[in-house]
C-alpha cells in the first residue's frame, strides 16, 4: 500500500486507474497540504485535518480510516460518510506514523517523543503506552506484537493485549 501511495502522489490530480500498473484498490488516501483526500475511481472526497497529516491508513475492513498529524492529533474517520468518528490529542506531541492491527480492533501510533500508544478502536480509548529508546522511526502491528524500527538500526518487539 505504501508504494501505491507514493506512486499515486506522482500521478496527475485526476488519478485515473489506467495510470497504475497492477491491482488498484477502490480508494486511496493521501495528504496534500494538511488535508486528507480519499480518492476513488469515481471522484475525490476531502477530509480536513488541522495539521499536516504525516500518516494515513485504512482499517482492514475498509470501513474506518485514521490520520495522524504532525501537530499531535489522531483522527478516526468513517470512510462511507467522511465524518470524523473520534479524535485523540497525543499529549501535544507530533505523531510520526500510525497503523491498524490486522483484525481492526487496535490502532497504534508512534510519537516524536518515542512513545507508542495502543488504542482500542471499538471502545475509543487508550489501552497501552510504551516508551521506546533508540530513536523510533516506524512501526507495525500484527498478532499481538508491535514492531518499532529505530534510527539506531535496531528493531524492538513488544507484546500487546
Amino acid at each position: 500500500m505504501t508504494l501505491l501511495l507514493i506512486l499515486a502522489a506522482l500521478q496527475d490530480p485526476d488519478w485515473r486507474k489506467e495510470n497504475f500498473a497492477g491491482p488498484v484498490p477502490d480508494r486511496i488516501a493521501r495528504s496534500p497540504n494538511g488535508r486528507i483526500e480519499l480518492v476513488s475511481i469515481l471522484g475525490t472526497r476531502r477530509w480536513r485535518h488541522a495539521d499536516a497529516a504525516g500518516s494515513v491508513g485504512f482499517s482492514p475492513d475498509g470501513k474506518r480510516a485514521l490520520s495522524a498529524a504532525l501537530g499531535s492529533a489522531v483522527i478516526f474517520w468513517d470512510v462511507a460518510t467522511g465524518k470524523e468518528v473520534g479524535t485523540w490529542d497525543n499529549r501535544g506531541v507530533s505523531v510520526l506514523c500510525a497503523a491498524f492491527s490486522p483484525d481492526g480492533k487496535r490502532a497504534v501510533w508512534l510519537a516524536g517523543d518515542g512513545a507508542v500508544t495502543v488504542w482500542d478502536v471499538e471502545k475509543g480509548r487508550e489501552i497501552g503506552y510504551i516508551v521506546v529508546d533508540g530513536g523510533p522511526a516506524s512501526l507495525a502491528i500484527r498478532d499481538g506484537l508491535v514492531l518499532v524500527g529505530n534510527e539506531d538500526t535496531t528493531v524492538m518487539v513488544y507484546r500487546v493485549k
